[in-house]
């Protein structure tokens, strides 16, 4: 199945994510298919909310989580791919009181 997306920017001066994907096969193709496949192939990406850090899969372009996470970095998730952000689970939460 082949989606298309238009991602709206987080902040200002970044520019809209416009790609489409094969969910089936992990291809993306599109104005915004390069940088896409940049970050998947680095492993992991920082997730929100900050700091921390979504450690990819071994298909990230097959993975709607890892595409989430891909997208949500610095862009509007898709409605379809909202319940897919990673979530931090909570013996990764800093607790800035804690003295370490």
């Amino acid at each position: 199945m082949i989606k298309h997306y238009e991602c709206k920017p987080l902040v200002w001066h970044q520019k809209p994510l416009v790609f489409d994907w094969d969910i089936d096969t992990g291809e993306i193709t599109g104005v915004d298919a390069e940088e896409i496949k940049r970050i998947a192939q680095g492993g992991g990406i920082t997730a929100h909310p900050m700091p921390w850090a979504w450690k990819f899969s071994k298909e990230p372009l097959k993975n709607k989580t890892d595409v989430a996470a891909i997208i949500g970095y610095q862009h509007q998730l898709p409605d379809d791919l909202l319940e897919f952000y990673p979530k931090q689970d909570e013996s990764e939460i800093f607790d800035s009181n804690t003295i370490y």
